[in-house]
């Protein structure tokens, strides 16, 4: 046997004798419980643990989530956290996906937190779903699953609680995620804790139905070398769980793209206005390539008094101090002193009592202060 992860032979650690082989039921007349033993493998490559599968190929058909759900106390505030975390985490809040859903718990949630949720389930608990307004597929999850969402292009997030360790093929499903999920979109992968099952030697924990054991290690290069972003993997003690966020990488804009993006914005907002800068500092000069000669500037206004007077390379007019009437007939103030904005901003609202348009990079971005 190798490795389902990463290829690589393994080492057997032990066989687990009488392991319940059934799903959590209930029946209304005793009945004896399946037991099977189980032999437990590692990967020192990847520092992943499995076992072998040897379940009906229907055992899924049927399964019932209620089992794992069982052991969530406060099971809404669980999900409040990590859907708190993802929103953090994400670019957009368009379409959830969540793998695995069962009867839709989840996704009653996410609905507080994005504008579309679609669950995927293979069992018959698709036809339950708890919410009408939630569509459920059900299906198992691979990337054609696309096809059969209606107006549907990319997923901002995917979900998968509980689901990966009992995966045969789990690699090709994180690729399919990936497909799936839009340029930066994110996806969380929750499942048991191998290492501390393996540690503390929790045998409870070794069920027929999972057949993988993921380590801090083993899932996050999983995730790795599929192309993902590691954000974050929360180590849960109390449920013995691992949380993946990952995230795959947006498409990168080039330097000239980006560019001309921030200097057809800039001449858009200036064309025959009166314009005037604010800040002659290092980052000017770059900062007024993005202006062609169509944008005549009035004033730069800088607070050093050692600098009065001078001239800025590409800039026609010296440098002087900021001065009431001439904030005032200034229709456009563009903010080079990128690393005060806040305090140039508020000198110009407060002290002069500027009313007009105060344009500012913050990062990646140009952003506009209007009264």
């Amino acid at each position: 046997m190798n490795c389902r992860l990463c290829g690589n032979g393994l080492s057997k650690i032990e066989v687990i004798r009488d392991c319940v082989f059934e799903p959590l039921s209930f029946a209304n007349k005793i009945s004896n419980c399946k037991k099977h033993d189980i032999t437990l493998y590692h990967c020192s490559v990847c520092d992943h643990y499995q076992t072998q599968y040897e379940l009906p190929n229907d055992f899924y058909n049927t399964y019932n989530s209620f089992e794992g759900a069982m052991q969530y106390q406060n099971i809404e505030k669980i999900y409040e956290q990590r859907l708190s975390l993802l929103k953090k985490y994400s670019h957009s809040a368009g379409t959830l996906i969540d793998i695995g859903c069962g009867y839709g718990k989840f996704l009653t949630v996410a609905k507080k937190y994005f504008s579309r949720c679609i669950g995927v389930e293979p069992s018959d608990q698709a036809t339950k779903c708890i919410d009408n307004d939630i569509l459920i597929i059900q299906d198992y999850f691979t990337k054609n699953i696309s096809s059969k969402i209606p107006n549907f292009s990319a997923a901002s997030v995917i979900t998968a609680f509980q689901v990966f360790e009992h995966l045969e093929n789990a690699s090709d499903v994180l690729k399919d995620i990936y497909e799936v999920l839009e340029p930066g979109g994110i996806a969380l992968i929750n499942v048991p804790n191998g290492r501390t099952i393996v540690n503390n030697s929790l045998f409870h924990q070794i069920t027929c139905e999972h057949i993988n054991y993921y380590t801090p290690y083993s899932i996050s290069k999983l995730a790795h070398d599929i192309g993902f972003e590691i954000l974050n993997i929360d180590n849960e003690d109390e449920l013995i769980e691992l949380t993946l966020y990952i995230r795959k990488p947006s498409v990168r804009m080039s330097f000239g793209a980006s560019k001309e993006k921030f200097s057809k914005f800039l001449i858009e907002k200036c064309m025959n206005k009166v314009v005037s800068i604010w800040g002659a500092g290092a980052k000017s000069r770059f900062y007024i390539s993005l202006l062609n000669d169509s944008i005549s500037i009035k004033h730069l206004f800088d607070n050093s008094d050692s600098k009065m007077g001078l001239f800025v390379s590409g800039i026609k007019v010296p440098i002087q101090k900021p001065e009431f009437s001439a904030i005032q007939n200034s229709e456009v103030i563009i903010i080079f002193a990128s690393s005060y904005n806040d305090q140039i901003i508020t000198e110009l609202r407060n002290k002069y009592f500027y009313k007009g348009e105060i344009v500012y990079f913050d990062n990646n971005e140009v952003k506009v202060d209007v009264l």
